[in-house]
């Protein structure tokens, strides 16, 4: 299958803003200056308006030939690469009862960058949740993430009721586009 605009842009380490790459929250809008796309907007994203004055969704739609267009580069991003590592709790502390702060470190070869602002997307047991990094950056490969309790909320449990120092996790990330 053909790769959409977005696709090929990040192939070529050409980082332009998106978020969920379906088509469903329209971060990833860009102005066709010239050329022919193959236009998708499955989800009605778009206005009328921005149809007509040549709008289109990068993540969903693909080039039919060379194209130009107007979009939101964000060169910033181009050396952090998403990726999945082991990490460890490093402490876990509480202070106010429905506010967990997680210290987590990270093995001293995973080389993982991010900017502040993006998130990533803690995993235990076969569960995934995302949290912003609180941290501006990795300090002895340890980074924080402040995590809200949610009623209910199977991750919560996790949280505020069995992690404890050590306790081995996966992280997947960084991901998003706001950044400082």
């Amino acid at each position: 299958a053909e790769l959409t605009i977005l696709q090929n842009a990040l192939q070529s380490n050409i980082i332009l803003e998106h978020s969920c790459g379906t088509g469903q929250c329209g971060a990833c809008k860009a102005k066709l200056l010239t050329g022919n796309i193959e236009f998708d907007d499955k989800y009605n994203i778009l206005t009328e308006s921005e149809r007509s004055n040549g709008i289109f969704l990068t993540c969903t739609s693909k080039a039919l030939s060379d194209v130009q267009m107007e979009a939101e580069y964000l060169p910033e991003l181009a050396g952090i690469q998403k990726k999945t590592v082991p990490c460890k709790i490093d402490s876990v502390d509480f202070p106010v009862p429905d506010v967990a702060v997680l210290h987590l470190r990270l093995p001293p070869t995973a080389n993982f960058n991010y900017l502040p602002g993006q998130y990533i997307d803690l995993m235990y047991n076969g569960i995934a949740r995302s949290y912003s990094i609180a941290s501006a950056s990795a300090e002895n490969n340890v980074f924080e993430l402040h995590v809200r309790k949610v009623e209910g909320g199977t991750f919560s449990n996790f949280v505020f009721n069995e992690f404890t120092p050590n306790q081995l996790l996966r992280i997947q990330g960084p991901a998003g586009t706001f950044f400082v």
